[in-house]
């Protein structure tokens, strides 16, 4: 391996393939395969515009000044579709770049988007103008590149197509004297201001890095201020596609490439806010991040103040209506968590009267701040207040009014002992009763073990599990602990035994005389004994000299069958024919032939 004396130092923001094609014609080679081999140590790698591979090898070849991270970064356009890959995903991607990368696109679902991918040169004349003037020769930018984006973000003009050859080898440069008489053509159309801000919001993607966690937390939050989640965490979509296409008619769309079929419940407008892992273009990204805000900047930041806003304005409200400061913000304790399954925020609210409650954020109105979720504790006021109603002589529905709870809340609360043990449960009669019948039954059957006792007691035994589990395990008959003894066998006695059955079987296979081959397996099967034939030969010897003797060769199968087809003609009165016989036997003339002499034949002449 040689290092390169040559090699053009990338430009700003130039793509991959611009930087390759300026060497291939620096160099002088008149080979594109020689490029090739003197760039990455091989002449099968093709060059590719968007796809970038190899990079490994070729920074091996150019030097250590260069390394692949430095490549991908500044000068492919992978970076465009980082933030919206989890991290294993971005590590794969940045693996398949360094080596292999056929699949890249593949793999990020974008061969089969709804957004169309087309293998062409595009270059802005104005910025081609400028790269002229400042180097000395114009480069083709990865910004003009990407996906949907029709104008440029530094000039707001169109970008164009680059005349390329067809060879699927050949670097193609971007030539000053072919462009020179070009002009950039600004937009005229009545979304140009739209398209500007789309083309900058690709470009801040392609030179930032943004983390994913941050638009999947901005996400959640617009989508929960914009009041488009139900109690059920679905999106409404209804509210959702009307917003989207007020913002977005369905000529601009098709203009930047993007199919949007609302009828589907399997749209990406639908899923691609809820499941922002999965592979979704990027451009529809940034088509539902500018819905929201009008940077990506602003959205990722007006997201995270949201999420630090979360239950952050104490005091709150207290919400046990027993309380004399029902209502009244006094509650200063908050603390906050996310849930599990949802990852929302759920706020924890905890009064000085003892009353817990939760909710999930955020709150979307000034009614939310009187929501309750779950009640974790209702508190020694509560509890307090339930005593002297039931002590008056209430009934449960109307403590349950006064109180603003369930009928089976002030059931439970008033029938719990203080150890927390329901007092409905504990009946002294019936644990007393149940003990009894238990200590009759092990005397009239002294010898029971206690699953026989269980199963004769069931429901007491039950009853004392939950209730006197201690008293039932001192007093039920000990366990036994069984010690098993090892039996051993008489390998030669099972030898003569298995040896009865398996000549038993083959003489009642013969007998039926079905057109099977006895083979030693078949034999093992049908006994019943497979197991201990396969894994005891040493030890069943006879067994296995009489499976070696009676196995049914492959021709004397091939005899069998023609004789018994030879005795169905017989019986049938069918005449003999040496095709009808190997046709129904199911035999080659190559095998009938050789079998042919040793057939019994009932007529006794020759079957040629």
């Amino acid at each position: 391996m040689f290092l390169l004396k040559l090699f053009c130092n990338p430009y700003p923001n130039e793509l991959i393939y611009s930087v390759l094609a300026r060497y291939h014609f620096y160099s002088g080679n008149i080979s594109f395969r020689d490029t090739n081999i003197e760039l990455f140590g091989e002449n099968y790698t093709l060059p590719s515009i968007d796809c970038v591979s190899s990079l490994e090898s070729l920074c091996k070849n150019i030097g250590a000044d260069y390394s692949a991270e430095q490549f991908i970064y500044n000068n492919s356009i992978l970076p465009f579709y980082f933030p919206f890959v989890e991290n294993h995903k971005k590590r794969l991607l940045m693996s398949m770049a360094r080596f292999d990368g056929r699949n890249m696109f593949v793999y990020l679902g974008l061969a089969a988007g709804s957004v169309s991918k087309q293998n062409l040169l595009k270059f802005c004349p104005d910025c081609a103008r400028e790269d002229y003037q400042k180097f000395g020769e114009s480069y083709f930018h990865r910004e003009h590149h990407l996906d949907g984006i029709i104008l440029c973000p530094h000039h707001g003009t169109f970008i164009e197509e680059y005349q390329k050859s067809d060879s699927r080898v050949e670097y193609t440069r971007l030539r000053n004297d072919r462009i020179e008489n070009s002009k950039g053509t600004a937009c005229e159309s009545n979304y140009s201001i739209l398209l500007r801000r789309i083309s900058r919001q690709a470009l801040y993607l392609l030179e930032n890095k943004v983390d994913f966690k941050d638009l999947k937390n901005s996400y959640e939050y617009f989508y929960n201020t914009k009041n488009l989640i139900t109690i059920g965490c679905s999106i409404r979509q209804r509210e959702l596609a009307k917003m989207f296409l007020k913002s977005y008619p369905t000529e601009f769309l098709e203009n930047i490439g993007i199919k949007l079929d609302l009828s589907k419940d399997y749209c990406w407008l639908y899923k691609i806010g809820r499941d922002p892992a999965s592979c979704y273009n990027p451009l529809k990204h940034i088509l539902l991040i500018l819905l929201f805000a009008n940077s990506i900047q602003e959205f990722i930041r007006e997201g995270r103040k949201g999420i630090e806003k979360v239950f952050k304005e104490v005091p709150y409200p207290c919400l046990n209506p027993v309380c004399d400061n029902y209502k009244r913000n006094v509650i200063r304790n908050v603390s906050v968590k996310s849930d599990s399954k949802s990852k929302k925020p759920i706020g924890i609210f905890e009064c000085e009267c003892g009353f817990i409650y939760a909710r999930k954020g955020p709150d979307i109105n000034s009614t939310d701040r009187f929501r309750i979720g779950r009640i974790i504790c209702f508190g020694h006021v509560w509890q307090k207040k339930l005593k002297e109603l039931n002590e008056i002589g209430y009934c449960y529905s109307r403590i349950a009014k006064e109180m603003k709870c369930d009928f089976k809340t002030v059931k439970k609360y008033i029938e719990r002992r203080e150890d927390g043990i329901s007092v409905a449960l504990i009946k002294p009669h019936k644990t007393d009763k149940y003990k009894n019948a238990i200590k009759e039954c092990m005397l009239r059957y002294p010898k029971y073990n206690r699953t026989k006792i269980r199963n004769l007691m069931a429901k007491e035994y039950a009853y004392l599990y939950r209730n006197e589990r201690e008293w039932l395990y001192a007093n039920l008959p000990k366990k036994k602990i069984e010690v098993k003894q090892r039996k051993f066998i008489d390998w030669l006695k099972r030898d003569e035994e298995l040896l009865i059955i398996l000549k038993r079987i083959k003489k009642d296979l013969l007998i039926k005389n079905e057109n099977k081959r006895i083979s030693a397996s078949m034999l093992m099967r049908k006994s019943g004994h497979e197991a201990t034939l396969t894994h005891h030969k040493d030890k069943l010897i006879k067994c296995y000299k009489f499976l070696k003797n009676c196995s049914e060769t492959v021709e004397n199968f091939q005899i069998r069958r023609c004789e018994n087809w030879i005795e169905y003609y017989d019986e049938k009165g069918i005449d003999f024919k040496p095709w009808r016989l190997m046709r129904d036997a199911g035999l080659r003339k190559e095998a009938y032939y050789k079998i042919e002499d040793k057939i019994k034949s009932p007529w006794g002449i020759s079957r040629k």
